[in-house]
């Protein structure tokens, strides 16, 4: 197998270990995993036999973090509630500065539906997008 393979064949195995496993939201070892196979395809001087090789590797490891979700022992959302990382702390939900729903309750789809829609006193201002 090619050096740079090779590489992105270690790295997934990095994302799907032992350490990343417990620490690290499904999801985001399957975007991570995505990633590397993408970049093994996007290799142009690497013969087809040896990105499908890297690519089995990294399918099957996909194919692990599935079978975990998919557990029925696993009870959280793969995203572990959209936890984001934060240097000296890990991958956390309390991490994550964007909207928090639970704090907005019943009002939540008002909130959102006045963010999307203007109301009457402004208007809409036209742009070349």
């Amino acid at each position: 197998m090619d050096n740079k393979i090779t590489k992105f064949v270690n790295r997934a195995k990095m994302y799907v270990g032992g350490k990343a496993t417990g620490n690290m939201p499904p999801a985001q070892q399957m975007e991570y995993l995505m990633d590397c196979a993408e970049r093994i395809q996007k290799l142009a001087y690497v013969s087809e036999f040896e990105k499908q090789a890297g690519l089995d590797i990294i399918w099957n490891l996909y194919g692990k973090v599935q079978r975990l979700v998919d557990s029925k022992y696993y009870t959280e959302d793969e995203s572990w509630g959209n936890a984001k990382f934060k240097n000296g702390v890990g991958w956390s939900r309390a991490n994550n500065d964007e909207v928090d729903f639970s704090t907005h309750g019943d009002n939540f789809e008002s909130l959102i539906d006045s963010t999307l829609v203007p109301d009457g006193r402004t208007k809409v201002k036209h742009s070349e997008y």
